[in-house]
């Protein structure tokens, strides 16, 4: 696999990438989400899992879900 640089790219971007790369239907549960900015970078050998842990504990306050071959990502609940 090969590494990812996002600079300032929108999560509903990111999404698109991990989508293709995991063979994953990822759907952002919220506009505003989807458009949120997102700098980062990954090897490539990452897990999605992994990944959306990163994405979703420390660039946003958001959660996801897994289920069968879909992912969903919300604003977590406070």
């Amino acid at each position: 696999c090969s590494s990812d640089l996002f600079n300032r790219t929108s999560f509903e971007d990111i999404a698109k990438v991990l989508s293709k790369r995991y063979g994953k239907s990822i759907s952002i549960a919220n506009v505003k989400l989807a458009n949120e900015k997102i700098t980062s970078s990954f090897s490539g050998t990452e897990s999605l899992e992994n990944i959306l842990d990163i994405l979703c504990t420390v660039n946003l306050n958001t959660q996801f879900a897994i289920k069968d071959n879909a992912v969903i990502i919300t604003y977590a609940k406070k």
